[in-house]
Formats: structure tokens, sequence, C-alpha cells
């Protein structure tokens, strides 16, 4: 189960970019045409960014998840 604490961790991992395209477009629930004009972008580059940012998002997730296994540990696990 993903918790507020182990998303808030992966987005701190992202870049600033990363992290600003996720917000906008899955918390602020802004379309790639609204984000593209607030960040004076084109709309294609908007959609580039936001795959490459949900891609280092779910590898910054993975990564989370087997950290604790390194350390001997359980995750997720209460």
């Amino acid at each position: 189960k993903q918790t507020a604490a182990e998303v808030q961790e992966v987005l701190d991992r992202l870049s600033e970019r990363d992290r600003t395209v996720i917000a906008l477009f899955e918390l602020e629930e802004l379309s790639t045409a609204e984000i593209a004009e607030l960040l004076d972008q084109k709309v294609g580059t908007i959609r580039v960014w936001l795959h490459r940012a949900r891609q280092e998002f779910l590898r910054h997730y993975r990564s989370l998840q087997t950290e604790p296994l390194r350390r001997g540990g359980t995750y997720g696990n209460s």
C-alpha cells in the first residue's frame, strides 16, 4: 500500500521539473495544454516531460521498495 510519506519521498527524489509537471497534471488536474501555456512550452514538450517524469517516479518508487530489503528488514508489513 502506498502511503503519503512514500509518495512524498519519491517526489523529493525527482528533479524540480519532473515534480512540477507531475504535480500540475496529477494533483492540480491541469491539461497538458494548460501546463504548456503556464510553463511557456509546446504541448509536445510537456507530454515528453510528463512521460519521462512518470518513468522516473516509477524508477525511484521501485528503488524505495527494495531499499529496506537490502538492509535485511521488511517493507510495508505493518
